[in-house]
């Protein structure tokens, strides 16, 4: 059943949820804090080049006002935006963090990862730290309690991005990192950054050298600046992808059958301007390239007009991009709803009201 959240209920259902370590009582004769049977949680985190969760929170609340109106009310939101921006596996790390300290008052903690850009990866890496185990290393019996329900990635490049997504003059501005980050429409070939990966002479080249240059000229020429992607250069994201980009295509389809396999469903969702080239700003691979479980990962919002990399990076700003916030809404509250557990879904709000 569904339920009315009021401002009142979800301040409760913070306090009683995840209370501070200050809250806890330590007092030995002090009252048991009793454990909710079932909580569920969606965490959103926010794309790489976001300087705040601005974007991101309208989207969580837009979505989640969605869900509570078609009766798929038993997740909460939290807008997981601030991560370490030096790496994946650290921003992966700091994520798994935050959803075990959601565990503190429940038996069983539910989460869907919704991540935007590079926040889907950080999404799909902490999805597998939590799914897959390690061996040698003593569990916390706290990631003991989570169940991850899925993983939606949104204009997330799990393949990369396709090598004319840049004009001529941005290949120009960004000769390391356009070469690197382009995905081979070869399966059997990660592109230009394997060959360089297995160059010491070659990456030193582009790595260091021809990669100084670029940024030399990106701190001069505010041109470039735009080119290099704003805010954010294309150089802190080549640094971030570091790990991927020397991987093969199938070392990049076994990072996420290692979530389907273990019974976690996973969606790319890519903003498509129909007619565009190209029309996604993440590489596609072709159905027949990807093993049968992953043939249906990829969906798509269709739009009408647009350049797929403006699209991409302000698909979660409405002001900006509506047709891309609304179809992106709607897109993943079909897919919450169908990936929901059965059940009441009783959140902490409506235990906390009772």
């Amino acid at each position: 059943m569904g339920f009315v959240r009021t401002n009142t209920d979800r301040r409760r259902s913070q306090r009683a949820y995840c209370p501070p370590p200050s809250a806890i009582p330590d007092d030995a004769t002090a009252t048991p804090h009793l454990e909710l049977p079932e909580a569920r949680v969606m965490f959103f985190v926010s794309a790489l080049y976001e300087k705040d969760t601005a974007h991101m929170r309208q989207f969580a609340e837009r979505l989640e006002s969605v869900l509570l109106a078609t009766d798929h009310a038993g997740y909460e939101s939290h807008v997981f935006g601030s991560y370490p921006k030096s790496s994946l596996a650290a921003a992966a790390s700091a994520l798994v963090a935050e959803v075990t300290r959601f565990t503190e008052g429940v038996k069983t903690l539910r989460v869907l990862l919704v991540g935007q850009g590079m926040g889907g990866l950080v999404a799909a890496e902490a999805a597998r730290s939590l799914v897959l185990p390690k061996a040698g290393k003593p569990g916390d019996e706290r990631v003991g309690k989570v169940t991850v329900d899925g993983v939606i990635a949104i204009n997330t490049p799990f393949f990369m991005f396709p090598d004319n997504l840049w004009s001529a003059a941005e290949y120009a501005a960004m000769a390391l990192y356009t070469g690197r980050l382009a995905q081979s429409r070869k399966p059997d070939d990660a592109g230009l950054g394997r060959k360089i990966a297995n160059n010491p002479v070659s990456r030193f080249f582009w790595r260091d050298l021809v990669g100084g240059a670029v940024k030399l000229t990106a701190d001069i020429t505010a041109a470039t600046v735009d080119a290099l992607g704003g805010d954010a250069s294309w150089n802190e994201r080549h640094k971030f992808l570091d790990p991927l980009i020397d991987e093969s295509f199938a070392d990049r389809v076994k990072r996420l059958m290692a979530l389907v396999d273990r019974g976690v469903p996973v969606v790319s969702l890519l903003t498509r301007i129909k007619g565009a080239n190209p029309e996604t700003y993440a590489y596609v691979p072709a159905r027949n390239d990807l093993p049968e479980p992953l043939r249906e990962c990829h969906q798509f919002v269709e739009l009408r007009s647009g350049k797929a990399l403006d699209v991409a990076e302000n698909a979660l700003d409405e002001s900006k991009q509506p047709d891309a916030f609304l179809g992106l809404v709607d897109q993943c509250a079909n897919i919450v709803g169908a990936w929901a557990p059965a059940g009441d879904g009783e959140s902490v709000a409506a235990a906390a009201s009772e």
